[in-house]
């Protein structure tokens, strides 16, 4: 991704990257997005110089965008709807109204420490409003969390993301309009979404269809091609029609997705097929985030406060009465008062503000520097911090189980 280095040499090297953070995850205990974030400033153009993302900046836009798809694809097909039954409320105001009330408040923040302007300030608190599905969900499987707990972070996590994408576009062309009003910003935000939601619900339907059906399923062999397919196939033909190509992704991962019912062969294959991609996008995500991030290092300095003071207040403050506020009364869902503590501490940001970061900087939005370094400076907190906490927290809450007997010691 270099001019000096060439193309294969530096998809090589962040291909050594990935593998040299998998073995150091495994020998340190470190979570592998920290070392993949280490490792992609390390080969970045400001030390080894293998990888420079901000050459080519469309090429990046381009696979953070195809990154976001098989995320958030992945994401809606791994949903189990009879355990969503119960805390469906819970997730729905967790990912609407709680994306709503952080991107404000990060918004108001924003505007009153650096007076960007309400536009870019609703920008920069769309994208932090969201939480990782690549983080979260392979966290919350290592954890071994009560299923109602691990069902609501993986679906408010892959929910999320796309009322997050709708706020920062929603932002975006405020920003374009000549004559921006909230009132248009109303109708493209109504548009975003009915468009979305329609495609998406095509794709998926289609590949039903195509795939599970007793007499026209034909294609069942080509399950793990046709789903890559129709992530793809939403994504287009959404933002074809001016709508929000991610919301449908989304669906049509929902509609893909087994539904709680007994998993058929093609749905174990394209599970273990989902694993294995989402491990290497995630990685090459990370490695790429952190040599951009190398890029924007006199940000990091210059704004190094309000980074940290920005990360401490959507930790310590906004992320506890967001879960507070519209998960705690839930009828259906009955938490208990450790489950909404360890709700409201596990938040990590990640891969899809890190593709919005990168999209800003590939269209050269206003201020996008400032902005990208704020999203980096957050994802490298949470993560940094968050990650390493949640398993002791989550001991210390008595949330999670012990793991299964060793076979070898069941026969001794």
């Amino acid at each position: 991704m270099t001019g000096s280095t060439g193309l294969l040499a530096a998809t090589a090297a962040v291909l050594c990257v990935a593998i040299a953070a998998l073995a150091t995850t495994e020998w340190l205990h470190i979570p592998e997005v920290v070392a993949s974030l280490v490792g992609g400033v390390l080969i970045g153009p400001r030390l080894l110089g293998f990888v420079n993302p901000a050459a080519h900046l469309s090429w990046v836009r381009d696979f953070f965008i195809l990154g976001v798809c098989l995320v958030l694809y992945e994401g809606g097909r791994t949903l189990r709807m009879p355990i969503l039954r119960r805390v469906g409320v819970s997730v729905l105001m967790l990912a609407t109204v709680g994306v709503l009330i952080t991107a404000l408040l990060i918004a108001a923040w924003s505007q009153a420490w650096w007076h960007l302007g309400w536009p870019l300030s609703l920008i920069l608190g769309g994208a932090l409003a969201s939480t990782d599905p690549a983080v979260l969900i392979p966290l919350a499987d290592r954890l071994r969390l009560p299923a109602i707990l691990r069902e609501t972070l993986v679906a408010e996590a892959a929910l999320n993301d796309v009322f997050s994408a709708l706020l920062v576009f929603e932002g975006m062309h405020l920003l374009a309009s000549p004559t921006p009003t909230w009132g248009g910003g109303l109708l493209f935000l109504t548009t975003q979404f009915g468009v979305g939601l329609g495609a998406g619900i095509v794709a998926g339907l289609l590949f039903r269809f195509l795939v599970t059906h007793e007499r026209f399923g034909f294609l069942s062999r080509y399950a793990v091609l046709l789903g890559f397919v129709a992530a793809l196939a939403a994504f287009e033909s959404a933002h074809e029609f001016s709508g929000s190509g991610f919301l449908a992704v989304f669906v049509a991962g929902v509609l893909s997705g087994p539904g709680g019912s007994r998993k058929s062969p093609h749905q174990e294959e394209m599970e273990h097929f989902g694993t294995t991609t989402l491990t290497v996008v995630r990685l090459t995500l990370f490695i790429l985030l952190g040599a951009l991030a190398s890029t924007l290092l006199p940000e990091f300095w210059i704004h190094a406060t309000a980074f940290l003071l920005l990360g401490l207040l959507l930790m310590f403050l906004i992320r506890p009465m967001v879960v507070w506020l519209t998960a705690a009364w839930d009828p259906y869902a009955r938490w208990r008062a450790r489950e909404l503590w360890f709700l409201s501490w596990v938040r990590e940001t990640g891969v899809v503000p890190a593709a919005l970061a990168g999209l800003w900087l590939a269209s050269g939005l206003p201020h996008a520097s400032r902005m990208s370094a704020a999203v980096f400076a957050v994802i490298i907190l949470t993560v940094v911090i968050q990650v390493p906490t949640s398993a002791p927290w989550a001991r210390r809450l008595h949330l999670t189980s012990p793991p299964p007997p060793d076979p070898a010691e069941i026969r001794s």
